[in-house]
């Protein structure tokens, strides 16, 4: 079984300090990055990781492929300090424990190398991207008004935003002529059921999740 969801959640017992960005927020964008940038691959036949950052209580306990699931803690983990340290160093420390955790899930399951070779050059590659990605999604981009444009919709994953959806209009040129974001941001949902389908009625853009509830619309009607 592949590897495709990894979530990041603090413990019960963990000491953060109050009126801060929850923690989960501010891992959300890296781990998604990693695994947008993840080769499919085998870890211990989990299809979800989670790592928990915060000392363990009574009722804690980690999994190792329960249902394919497996969960690991990182009990030391000092958030007075990580929280006073730049952003930019933040990144580098979430991003680190993810390395080091899938490392460890993967080195205590089978002697697998090549696997853990493939965790280090994901992380490689999220820091090439300096923790910001902009993903083209194919499905939901349509010609407009004879080809004259053309839309295109964009997973964004940055600091900024968390995770927001760009909507495009280019021309044959490829210059944008309008953008619009799909929803409010920041934002730390995984959206990509909610944007399942697009469908053009009319000189309507129309988008709909996986049940075919419209999620989004606009009138591009402006451009003829």
């Amino acid at each position: 079984m592949n590897f495709n969801l990894l979530t990041i959640e603090t413990s019960k017992q963990a000491s953060i300090p109050v009126k801060v960005l929850p923690f989960r927020y501010m891992a959300y964008y890296i781990k998604e990055i990693y695994m947008a940038l993840l080769p499919k691959i085998n870890i211990n036949n989990s299809s979800k990781i989670e790592i928990i950052f915060g000392a363990k209580s009574e009722d804690d306990v980690e999994w190792d492929n329960m249902l394919g699931v497996t969960s690991i803690f990182v009990e030391d983990f000092d958030f007075k300090s990580f929280y006073s340290i730049p952003s930019s160093a933040q990144e580098l420390t979430i991003l680190n424990y993810i390395d080091i955790k899938l490392q460890e899930i993967v080195s205590r399951t089978s002697n697998q190398a090549h696997t853990i070779e493939l965790i280090k050059e994901t992380s490689k590659k999220v820091v090439e991207t300096n923790f910001a990605l902009k993903i083209l999604i194919k499905k939901l981009s349509k010609g407009l008004f004879n080809r004259k444009y053309n839309i295109n919709i964009y997973r964004i994953l940055n600091r900024e935003v968390g995770e927001g959806w760009l909507l495009e209009v280019i021309d044959k040129k490829e210059s944008i002529i309008y953008k619009e974001w799909l929803e409010e941001t920041p934002n730390y949902l995984d959206r990509r059921d909610y944007y399942g389908k697009a469908l053009l009625q009319s000189n309507t853009y129309v988008i709909f999740n996986k049940l075919g509830q419209k999620t989004f619309s606009v009138d591009l009607s402006f451009l003829k």
